[in-house]
């Protein structure tokens, strides 16, 4: 598979980072394509961390921030704007004990819905309301001085023992896990020209560095890639 150059960041590079990268249109593909996959919620989050990873480039820490409440949906149609969903992720490496400023996912026309980040936080949300899903106390995005009940939307079901005994709340992904999931959905899936996997030679990090040399290819000044 094609590698392009890494885009250079923002922060310093690490002593043992890539030279190259792995190109963000392979992600995009692997996504696109069509799979026989059983309808569970661990694959619908998995989808999710993949299509925001492709479509930000965020940290898989900072995606244990994602809530239901730092999801603001644009989709009145009696409103003539562009159709989407601001997100705030909460308590982020950038951003600690508080909310970040809102990122626009827009809602992609009918026919690409495997590629909006839009549809699969819809698709998400849609199969956590009937679980029993815990609230943490959490500030009200934007407005500091009120308090809202929050819901994580990266979890996982507790096992059948536990739910057998009683236990059957969701429970929250960390970050390692989050990393994990995308390592074994997309790079233990893509091969390069050596044939060897991508999770041979690159991190889950690396979508970070793919995002930026994407934007980096379509002319955004590197100052503000994040």
């Amino acid at each position: 598979a094609k590698l392009s150059k890494a885009a250079a960041k923002i922060n310093k590079p690490k002593a043992r980072g890539n030279a190259l990268i792995w190109d963000l249109a392979y992600l995009h593909e692997y996504i696109f394509t069509p799979d026989q996959r059983e309808e569970k919620l661990r694959f619908v989050i998995e989808d999710t961390i993949l299509l925001l990873r492709a479509s930000t480039g965020w940290r898989s820490g900072d995606l244990t921030g994602l809530y239901d409440v730092g999801c603001d949906f644009v989709d009145d149609p009696s409103l003539q704007v562009q159709h989407g969903v601001n997100v705030r992720l909460w308590d982020t490496k950038a951003c600690k004990g508080a909310w970040t400023a809102p990122v626009f996912l827009p809602k992609l026309a009918q026919g690409w819905e495997k590629l909006c980040a839009y549809s699969a936080l819809k698709t998400l949300i849609a199969a956590l309301r009937d679980r029993d899903w815990p609230t943490s106390p959490l500030p009200a995005p934007g407005q500091a001085s009120a308090e809202v009940d929050a819901r994580r939307l990266m979890v996982y079901e507790p096992s059948k023992t536990q739910q057998k005994a009683g236990n059957t709340a969701l429970l929250p992904l960390g970050e390692s896990t989050i990393a994990s999931y995308f390592k074994k959905a997309f790079l233990e899936n893509m091969r390069g020209d050596d044939g060897k996997p991508y999770a041979k030679s690159f991190s889950p990090h690396s979508a970070r560095h793919a995002v930026a040399s994407a934007l980096a290819d379509m002319g955004v000044p590197s100052s503000i890639i994040s």
